[in-house]
């Protein structure tokens, strides 16, 4: 082969890609070869000290034995120096003779009218050849990038896999530094701190170990990279390898999977928030404090309300001394339903909006007028997204959040982020006012199980207290009842019935209400309560309950008091002067077998005693004392009947610290004939 080329710049890379058509027939002299030309013509440009115009002239010639190589330029007084400096680690010039002299079986340079570079290298046998080609093959096959350095860095193979990482193909790369090919400009704690050292210090830092380092394609576009880097002695030579995989697949899939865990357990964060408590209003300021500063530099929320106005329930801001005056802000011009866009129109429409840019011109395209321009200007929004809280097809209100500072803006993951809360909120929303309606219904059927009022005694003062255990969701199973009894006089009632709910709730009914009924025509408490178990039989309920069934006969003084006891607690009598006495024979609760036994007993009732009525839930957790309660009566003696409920109620809360365990019920009746008060 025989090619001239001119004196420039590009000449090197000229004589590389001729070099590389010659590939087949330079056997495993190629890559030595590439390296010495590439510097040998690099050097006749730089060196020669001719115009422009002048010509470099290459030849290759492939004899049976050798190959020859000559580069001519057309300088003068060039001469062989009669001792080459060796080639040695971290040197950066003065390569091209010393690689001739490393490489050459035999070479020289001529003068003359011109001056020539000349070389001769030995060809293996053909076994060899084809040894080289399976071993270029192979390289080529690898799927990451392979690369091969000499001691001073300067690139002597360059597979396929680092040609498709780099851009560059082999015959580019050969004879050039990897520095200059692959090493982003210098980075203290990157490629420039590892391969801008000489290669032999670079296998000293890294040597076998796979280190990640910011590279650079052809394109000037960085990605990151795994380098594993290794030294190799051959014939008294020492060459170096790197091993290089681009893993920037990789680190999007693990920023992206960070991302998800991030966004999943930011929503659980928001769904504990929504769920801890059914206060709507004080759960979205929550859920706006969660928001902040997070997601957003200030975040709103807004209900709808009945009327179709618009209510804001939350404004927080990143600074707590600008959130006052975010809601005062918000408050001197609040949203429209039928706006065009913002808040009002996500409600109206269900859509959410994304403003990744909220530029001047935006804010006065959207005011309505110059107050509102001026409001808007003071929040210094920058970029806002505005999702609706929707639950079971409903709009339900809005979630906004808005960002204040240039540099950061909302895409649509943010906007996805937004809907996502939206849902999760209006649905606790929906949810909480689904329960506020339940726990309504049932208050109101509780209610409507208890006497509306208490009714006159005559010389008797009486209470009533009903607290009712949990949530007040559910329909308690605890009574009471006041009603007058045939033939004079009054019946007192408490009752205690199995479960909650609707089938408790039937029971009560049932209850209260035969109790009233077979009263009138059976004087005897323990007659009314054996009929009562009577109908609770034959209705088939599968419940039980306990009542106290007490006649109070007030006609004369002292009073008279007649107590049926079936499976309840006892009613204590509150003397006047401090002593508590139980009364009542313990029987069986109603609905469990037929005829069980009821007994009566009797005890007269002074001025100034408290007949105490109550279920279990009383004494609660304390039920094993019997004494607790007592000693608490003991305490009330001479108070009015509305003071010893009262206190009652009292004692059985602060007995349960956690709640009410069970349902309370109290009836107090005391005589008043005896006008003291203590």
């Amino acid at each position: 082969m025989s090619l001239q080329l001119p004196s420039r710049d590009t000449s090197p890379a000229d004589a590389r890609d001729a070099l590389e058509e010659l590939a087949p027939v330079l056997d495993g002299a190629y890559d030595d070869l590439l390296v010495a030309v590439s510097e040998l013509v690099t050097n006749a440009v730089r060196h020669a000290q001719v115009g422009p115009d002048a010509q470099i002239d290459l030849r290759v010639r492939r004899f049976a034995d050798r190959i020859r190589v000559e580069v001519t330029d057309e300088g003068s007084g060039f001469i062989k120096p009669d001792d080459v400096r060796p080639l040695e680690e971290g040197r950066d010039h003065g390569c091209g003779l010393a690689m001739v002299d490393e490489f050459a079986d035999r070479w020289g340079v001529d003068g003359g009218a011109g001056t020539t570079v000349w070389m001769e290298v030995d060809v293996s046998p053909a076994a060899d050849a084809v040894r080289a080609g399976l071993a270029r093959s192979l390289l080529d096959a690898a799927l990451g990038a392979l690369i091969s350095l000499d001691p001073a860095g300067t690139v002597m193979d360059w597979n396929q896999g680092a040609a498709d990482c780099f851009g560059y193909e082999r015959h580019e790369a050969v004879g050039r530094r990897v520095v200059d090919l692959i090493a982003p400009p210098p980075d203290p704690a990157g490629a420039e701190h590892y391969l801008r050292a000489t290669p032999a210090d670079a296998t000293t830092r890294i040597d076998g170990r796979a280190v990640e380092m910011p590279l650079m394609r052809r394109d000037g576009n960085h990605f990151p990279a795994m380098v594993r880097m290794t030294a190799s002695d051959v014939d008294g030579r020492r060459y170096y390898h790197l091993a290089i995989q681009d893993v920037s697949a990789q680190k999007r899939s693990e920023e992206a999977s960070a991302e998800m865990l991030a966004y999943v357990a930011y929503l659980a964060d928001a769904s504990e928030v929504l769920a801890s408590s059914l206060d709507v209003d004080r759960t979205l300021r929550k859920l706006a404090r969660l928001v902040v500063p997070t997601h957003a530099d200030w975040c709103t929320i807004n209900l709808l309300e009945e009327d179709g106005s618009i209510r804001r329930v939350a404004a927080e801001h990143a600074d707590p001394a600008r959130a006052a005056e975010l809601a005062r802000l918000l408050d001197t011009h609040p949203n429209e339903p039928d706006a065009d866009s913002g808040v009002g129109y996500v409600i109206r429409t269900g859509e959410a909006q994304l403003f990744a840019e909220v530029t001047d011109a935006l804010l006065a395209e959207t005011a309505n007028d110059p107050e509102y321009l001026e409001i808007t200007a003071q929040l210094q929004i920058r970029s806002c997204v505005i999702a609706p809280l929707e639950a079971r097809g409903r709009v339900l209100g809005s979630i906004s959040l808005v960002y204040t500072e240039q540099e950061k803006t909302y895409g649509e993951a943010d906007l996805a982020l937004a809907q996502d809360l939206g849902r999760r909120a209006g649905l606790a929303i929906d949810n909480a006012r689904l329960y506020e309606q339940r726990d309504n219904i049932a208050i109101t059927l509780q209610r409507s199980l208890l006497p509306p009022y208490l009714p006159d005694i005559p010389d008797f003062e009486v209470a009533a207290r009903y607290e009712p255990a949990g949530t007040g969701n559910e329909v308690g199973g605890d009574f009471y009842d006041v009603f007058e009894a045939a033939g004079g006089g009054w019946n007192l009632v408490v009752g205690d019935v199995e479960g909650k709910g609707p089938r408790a709730a039937a029971l009560i009914g049932l209850a209260r209400h035969t109790l009233r009924a077979v009263a009138f025509d059976h004087p005897s408490p323990a007659d009314s309560l054996t009929m009562l178990n009577r109908v609770l039989l034959s209705n088939a309920t599968e419940l039980c309950c306990t009542v106290v069934l007490c006649r109070l006969e007030v006609a004369e003084s002292p009073g008279r008091v007649v107590v049926a006891l079936a499976g309840h607690p006892a009613p204590l009598m509150l003397r006047r002067g401090g002593a508590v006495e139980p009364i009542g024979t313990e029987g069986m609760l109603l609905g469990a077998i037929a005829d069980p036994p009821i007994h009566e007993v009797a005890a007269d009732v002074y001025p100034g005693d408290n007949l105490v009525l109550f279920s279990d839930g009383v004494l609660g957790r304390r039920a094993s004392d019997g004494d607790v309660l007592a000693d608490l009566l003991t305490e009330l003696a001479g108070k009015p009947a509305s003071v010893v409920a009262d206190e009652i109620a009292v004692s059985a809360e602060r007995a349960q610290p956690g709640g009410l365990g069970d349902d309370v019920a109290i009836l107090v009746a005391r005589d008043a004939r005896l006008r003291q008060w203590r």
